[in-house]
């Protein structure tokens, strides 16, 4: 019988405490522990071993040890394919005895740090090993940060992190660390430093003192049942690179770091969870500079993976190192790019486990190999905490790598549009407001096309044209977004609201606008492929927005932090000017068409007027109806959808942010999909009952339901865009064409009415709960049921007077 430990954590001092409780475990379930059999000398001297532990990093050797420090008679042996011990991980540590500020209070992981922490220095002292107390500083340097340092203050006290402090203000950190700034910090003073290497060596040499073995330089290539004599005494053999090497054993523990995947599937295991390996890269302090570093200093982690958080790290050898920059490392022991090794890097990059890693990951990745690529980025990092230190002062150091146990199951205006939604808690924090005053962000835009949105329609029908009209309107927007970073760079949110209005009234209008190209060029063809295709574009910018606003954010906080919110908003305007370009070239090509096609969509000169909107079809009204009732069950709680996912499946923001934006990735794709199949198939009507009803089975899902997020998002993305794609093109089918901006318009109007009294009323609901989401969703719940209550009149109606609008297409 063959048995594995494999066994990773980053605090190498926590080790020791887990050695006690698993290899209980262990030799309970083994025949290691003999109890009632009694071993003597002539059975030790026996060819063979009672266990062989492979591996000669800490936790091989420390498990050795411990075993035998307990059951003195077993013959034990380490196995170590290196020529000395401690080669890999043991010997590439940072080096800190951790005290568990970092750990989530009452876990498993916080309890073997605290007691690990005290074993270790027990060790330290005891066989004078040498090491250095020097203390842990965890600086806030933002206001942003304080609530994440709170949060660690208040897991260090429930932890019982000895003698840990709260530092109130930057005169006090500078009575320990002269020359870091900071607001506010953390100070753990019994957090010490030592080289790990030379703790394995010092527990080896307890290992040998108790009549254990070393065997170097021995590379495990396969286990074996054992034949012959042995058999029976001794059952599985152990294969070394030549025929010769072979050693035999009762019981065979493997601790292999790097390789433990790999031993694992070797002794028949299953090679789960998959070992991916990591280059840790480090940058060295010059020597000149390092008495500005007194101890060990961290920046505060504003995300659950702390092991990433960067960090001043004074060694044993009284170098001083900052990083880390944490990359996917091209093979299990590639230290140098130069090695490596591509089956590794394969069997990576293909693994369902890595690649859902790195979805939910992706702003924290792009950001790991923007630190390697651009060194001065790193520099800016440690300028937070030491101003002093420049480029000139750094030079990077030798690279480490580090063991990942990885489960398998682990444009235009609608960019602009969703900037604040992206930094919702951004712009929280730094503009110190409510939740519903975050969504009069997203309620101002849509108040003024209550009417104006109505009035740009009948502009288009009766004064500009469409050609004219799409480009004042992109002006209109245009303007309004740069007001609207101009009140961030002030930090005047009145000012930005006043922004988000003047966007509001043009970005509503390009829409009707941008409607009424469709109709014109692509009526009676493939109007519902073109429809989805516009949502595809709208949706494309809205998921870029989503996944690189907050990038962006924190890449210009570093050089403008007082004012980096205006200055992203002021980039994001250039989408629009994109958008103006692009608007002129399509006006220069409709007109060359007219002239081309001589077409003429009103031959027989009837003139659009306000009142043709009495003369519409009740058709037309519930369309209306479900453009209202439908969208704001999606636009507010994207809106507010970051802070649902965080709150109720307690997502990182990072993460949230992902699975908010799902949605739109999604409808990205499907919506010019679905307009084809829609095109092929006719049947609008019952497209839209399919929509509706599996949108309220996403909002149910979400709501009452802890099933795994994306899948609600990606019900809610397919059926978002099965609607988009079959309920806008009906308008085109009830109102004759030059009344088409009145119509669009008015859909646009009575649509926004809704968006700006729901999102209000959404923020309402979240505060007033408390944060409670249910409520919210019940919300939602109820305008999907009228929406399904108004398709129901939609096809009750066209099916009595014989319409057209759920038909299939006629062939020609």
């Amino acid at each position: 019988m063959f048995f594995r430990w494999t066994f990773h954590v980053q605090n190498y001092q926590s080790k020791m405490s887990k050695l006690i409780s698993y290899v209980k475990g262990l030799l309970r379930s083994t025949n290691v522990i003999l109890s009632q059999q009694r071993y003597t000398k002539s059975q030790q001297a026996k060819k063979g071993y009672d266990l062989i532990v492979v591996g000669g990093g800490i936790v091989g050797v420390t498990s050795a040890r411990e075993i035998l420090e307990r059951h003195p008679y077993l013959k034990v042996a380490i196995v170590e394919k290196e020529s000395k011990l401690a080669v890999h991980q043991s010997g590439h540590t940072d080096g800190i005895v951790y005290t568990g500020v970092f750990c989530k209070p009452d876990s498993l992981n916080a309890k073997l740090c605290a007691e690990g922490h005290r074993l270790t220095c027990a060790y330290l002292d005891k066989k004078r090993i040498p090491h250095k107390k020097c203390g842990k500083l965890i600086v806030a340097t933002h206001v942003n940060e304080i609530k994440h340092l709170m949060r660690l203050y208040q897991n260090g006290m429930a932890n019982d992190v000895p003698n840990l402090k709260l530092l109130h203000n930057e005169d006090e950190i500078r009575k320990l660390e002269p020359f870091c700034r900071g607001i506010k910090a953390l100070w753990s003073p019994e957090t010490s430093i030592v080289d790990w290497a030379k703790v394995t060596e010092n527990v080896a040499l307890d290992f040998k003192a108790n009549n254990g073995e070393i065997v170097l330089n021995f590379k495990v290539i396969k286990f074996s049942e054992t034949k012959g004599d042995k058999a029976a005494e001794y059952p599985i053999s152990l294969h070394g690179c030549l025929d010769s090497e072979i050693l035999h054993a009762k019981n065979v523990l493997t601790c292999g770091g790097l390789q433990c995947d790999l031993l694992a599937k070797k002794t028949g295991c299953s090679r789960e969870p998959l070992t991916i390996p990591f280059r840790s890269e480090q940058l060295l302090i010059a020597t000149e500079k390092q008495h500005m570093i007194k101890g060990i200093i961290f920046s505060t982690p504003t995300t659950n993976l702390s092991f990433l958080v960067p960090h001043f790290t004074p060694h044993m050898d009284e170098s001083i190192l900052y990083g880390p920059s944490t990359l996917l490392a091209p093979g299990r022991e590639s230290y140098k790019w130069r090695d490596a090794n591509i089956i590794d890097l394969f069997n990576a990059l293909r693994y369902p486990g890595f690649i859902k890693m790195v979805s939910q990951n992706c702003r924290i990745g792009f950001e790991e190999v923007r630190k390697f690529i651009y060194l001065h980025s790193q520099v800016n990092q440690l300028q937070k905490l030491i101003r002093e230190l420049k480029i000139s002062d750094i030079k990077r150091a030798q690279a480490g790598l580090q063991a990942y146990n990885v489960n398998r199951d682990v444009l235009g205006s609608h960019i602009c549009y969703d900037n604040s939604g992206a930094l919702q808690e951004v712009f929280k924090d730094e503009l110190n407001i409510t939740t519903t005053q975050f969504t009069l962000i997203y309620s101002i835009y849509s108040w003024p096309n209550i009417v104006l949105c109505f009035l740009g329609g009948f502009l288009l029908d009766r004064v500009f044209g469409v050609r004219l009209g799409t480009n004042i309107y992109l002006v209109i927007l245009l303007a309004g977004q740069l007001v609207f970073a101009g009140g961030g760079i002030l930090g005047t949110f009145w000012l930005m609201i006043v922004g988000r209005f003047i966007f509001g009234i043009g970005a509503e209008s390009l829409a009707v606008a941008q409607n009424n190209y469709a109709v014109l060029w692509f009526k009676g063809k493939e109007l519902n492929m073109v429809f989805g295709l516009q949502l595809s574009v709208a949706r494309l910018g809205s998921t870029v927005n989503f996944w690189v606003m907050q990038p962006i954010y924190d890449y210009v906080k570093q050089y403008y932090p007082d004012n980096a919110i205006g200055i992203v908003m002021l980039l994001a305007a250039s989408t629009c000017v994109f958008s103006l370009l692009c608007a002129l070239i399509l006006g220069w090509m409709d007109k060359r068409a007219e002239r081309i096609l001589r077409r003429d969509i009103n031959s027989k000169g009837e003139v659009a007027k306000l009142s043709d909107i009495t003369t519409f079809k009740i058709t037309f009204w519930m369309v209306s109806v479900i453009c209202v009732a439908y969208y704001v069950s999606i636009f507010p709680f994207i809106a507010l959808g970051k802070g649902f996912f965080m709150e109720k499946f307690n997502l990182p923001p990072e993460e949230a942010n992902n699975v908010n934006s799902i949605l739109y990735l999604i409808s990205a794709v499907a919506s010019p999909l679905f307009g084809f199949i829609i095109d092929k198939t006719g049947h609008n009507v019952d497209w839209i009952f399919l929509a509706v009803s599996s949108t309220m089975g996403a909002h149910s899902l979400l709501t009452f339901t802890m099933v795994n997020p994306y899948v609600g998002m990606v019900i809610m993305g397919l059926s978002y865009s099965v609607l988009a794609s079959s309920l806008w093109p009906l308008v085109a089918l009830i109102v004759p064409e030059y009344q088409l901006g009145t119509a669009y318009g008015f859909c646009q109007s009575i649509q926004n009415l809704g968006l700006a009294i729901v999102t209000i009323l959404s923020g309402l609901i979240v505060d007033k709960s408390h944060g409670d989401y249910v409520w919210l969703e019940v919300f939602y719940l109820g305008w999907l049921t009228i929406a399904f209550v108004a398709n129901t009149v939609i096809y009750v109606y066209d099916r009595k007077t014989k319409g057209n609008l759920n038909r299939a297409p006629t062939k020609t």
